[in-house]
């Protein structure tokens, strides 16, 4: 069986943000400048428009589809007090309602906004690739240069913040079905070997000597 395009769900939703936010409708719509634009007012931290949606959803992946995010966004918006209740009927009116009213203005970050195209860049690669696309309306656009706008500078945790981050995870609440001491125990082993999520993911019991 074919492997589905953009398998994981941040894909299609990026995709579908970019799409969506430009409203297009058909391939002949898309053209690079109106992307080119987008682009500029998220990193120039534009308010973005909530379209009205209407209906109800039972669950976050009904949710995720109707408003073109990733269920983890969805998870995020409840947590914030978006009116969500897992395994309820939910009115996706008031869920429009609700994100007009807590929108941000945050500006995107050169990184993000180069993620953004990089998906888009790689759907119309494929789809000219099926033959379904004559062309990739927006490969002439280019990358920008992330060293220019560095929001976030990473660094490695001082001895201190690590201890401090281990004591918060271990009295905070459950997360992604983990216990607090569970997830405090995932950063120790990730902290002292250098394991990513991954990484941590694929450990057998067999992996572990403990004598």
């Amino acid at each position: 069986m074919e492997k589905p395009l953009f398998a994981g769900e941040q894909n299609r939703a990026s995709c579908r943000a970019v799409l969506d936010g430009c409203e297009f409708q058909h391939f002949d719509d898309v053209d690079d400048p109106r992307v080119s634009d987008w682009l500029a007012d998220r990193r120039r931290g534009h308010r973005p428009e909530v379209a009205p949606v209407l209906g109800t959803a039972r669950s976050y992946a009904e949710i995720a589809r109707a408003f073109g995010v990733a269920e983890r966004t969805v998870s995020y918006w409840r947590r914030r007090g978006a009116p969500i209740r897992p395994r309820r009927p939910c009115d996706l009116g008031a869920i429009a309602r609700w994100r007009r009213e807590h929108a941000t203005s945050t500006r995107m970050s050169s990184r993000t906004s180069n993620g953004y195209l990089g998906v888009l860049k790689s759907f119309f690669n494929w789809g000219v690739n099926k033959k379904r696309f004559p062309h990739n309306p927006v490969q002439s656009l280019d990358r920008l240069n992330e060293s220019l706008d560095r929001r976030y500078i990473r660094r490695a945790l001082t001895p201190e913040e690590f201890s401090a981050l281990v004591e918060a995870t271990r009295t905070g609440p459950s997360f992604h079905g983990l216990s607090g001491p569970d997830r405090a125990v995932l950063y120790l082993v990730s902290g002292f070997t250098g394991l990513r999520r991954g990484d941590l993911k694929r450990l057998k019991a067999r992996d572990f000597d403990l004598e």
